[in-house]
């Protein structure tokens, strides 16, 4: 069954790579591709932010049942989580790209040289 899972996914990815531009176009949306370059601190931060933040509406999830949890949780991400991981990479990842990338640049000059 996982095979089944895996072949559909492949196919709407080739979906997406090789089909028409329409298919393409909402994808390509500038915010989607904000969230594109937030996507591994979102992956690393995301879980750890909404554990801190949940008892805080434990009470009002229980209220209203499974749906408001779920909308809190969507609110919760797009009004802490999303941020912290704007703030993060661009004061910690982005410059440690940047540093990477300099110092590889340094290093392969110096192997071509020798």
């Amino acid at each position: 069954m996982d095979f089944v899972f895996a072949l559909g996914f492949a196919a709407c990815i080739l979906a997406l790579l090789l089909g028409p531009p329409e298919l393409r176009r909402p994808l390509e949306w500038a915010p989607l591709r904000g969230i594109g370059l937030l996507s591994y601190s979102m992956y690393i931060w995301h879980l750890p932010i909404l554990r801190w933040l949940l008892p805080l509406f434990v009470s009002l999830a229980l209220q209203g049942g499974g749906l408001r949890l779920y909308l809190l949780l969507l609110l919760c991400e797009l009004l802490a989580v999303i941020p912290f991981c704007y703030i993060f990479y661009r004061t910690i990842e982005r410059p440690c790209i940047r540093l990477s990338n300099r110092l590889f640049k340094t290093k392969s000059k110096m192997m071509l040289q020798t």
